[in-house]
């Protein structure tokens, strides 16, 4: 399998499907994609068309997030993997452990996770949140990729643990401290 296909996998697998959990911030939830979310996403393909608005009635409503078809959240993840240029990690486990934690943070949150534990590895990076050509290159120039995925899990539970909620903090830590792995 290759390095996508494994990583939309993985999220799939923690995003789980349907999840309307009244502390989620992001609101109601499908594969991963929230409401909040799906709101913003507007018209990627050009279509004149909102995308997530499945019933076709101008918005997008928790009905159209419960009734998401699954292909539907593969093909936007296939889309997110290369627009936030996970692509670009050459090191498997660490392309899709950035990726999966862009999901519960957003992008920029899991841009500054990554960042921050680049910085924890020694590496003199700014945290901008933004995940650009000199910090996919910081990733790829570390020696010692265990060790920079060491620092994410960490660096993960504590932006966990500082969002402060304790209904769904167990499943964040877990998902925090959660290591990949594929053979090179």
């Amino acid at each position: 399998m290759d390095v996508q296909n494994w990583a939309i996998n993985y999220v799939l697998k923690n995003e789980k499907g349907l999840i309307d959990h009244p502390s989620d911030p992001g609101g109601i939830t499908n594969y991963g994609i929230s409401i909040r979310h799906a709101i913003s996403v507007g018209d990627l393909d050009n279509d004149n068309l909102i995308d997530f608005d499945f019933d076709l009635d101008g918005e997008v409503t928790a009905n159209d997030i419960r009734s998401m078809p699954k292909y539907v959240a593969e093909k936007y993840y296939h889309y997110l993997f290369n627009k936030w240029r996970i692509d670009e990690i050459h090191d498997p486990n660490l392309a899709v452990k950035v990726f999966d934690l862009c999901f519960p943070f957003g992008f920029y949150g899991g841009s500054l996770v990554t960042q921050r534990a680049l910085r924890a590895c020694g590496l003199s990076i700014v945290e901008d949140g933004i995940l650009g050509t000199k910090s996919i290159s910081a990733i790829n120039s570390i020696y010692n990729s265990a060790a920079l995925l060491a620092a994410l899990c960490s660096e993960a539970a504590g932006r966990f643990r500082f969002l402060r909620n304790p209904a769904m903090e167990k499943g964040w830590l877990k998902r925090a401290y959660e290591f990949p792995h594929m053979e090179h």
